[in-house]
């Protein structure tokens, strides 16, 4: 069900339109730990043991044919590398490790490999 959901975004994608937004939104996940800091203008990726990587250039989209506020994604690059980032509204997403209870159910797609994790929007 994951990854049908990442894969149906995808096959919309041709569908989807552009927005702007000042939210914020935090993503983590785990196996591997990794989280995501996501701004109106620029997102940064932290994997476990690894260098973080920021995206300079960020652009949200939401999902066309869904009820309001279901889901968006976005679209984010830098000079080497480029992913997505979908992000699906559901209740009381768990981070699987807290009891912490997140707003959207969160997939990254980066470098031919699916994170999944979850997230919520942190200020306006």
């Amino acid at each position: 069900m994951k990854t049908t959901f990442a894969l149906i975004a995808f096959l919309f994608i041709s569908n989807i339109s552009y927005s702007q937004s000042s939210a914020k939104y935090q993503i983590i996940g785990t196996e591997p730990f990794w989280s995501l800091m996501i701004t109106s203008n620029n997102a940064e990726f932290d994997l476990m043991d690894s260098p973080k990587i920021k995206f300079d250039s960020i652009k949200k989209k939401n999902m066309e044919g869904t009820s309001e506020g279901y889901g968006f994604a976005f679209e984010v690059s830098n000079k080497d590398a480029s992913a997505m980032i979908l992000l699906r509204k559901c209740e009381g997403c768990s981070d699987g490790m807290s009891e912490v209870k997140y707003t959207y159910e969160a997939f990254f797609v980066f470098n031919g490999k699916v994170y999944h994790g979850a997230a919520n929007e942190v200020e306006k």
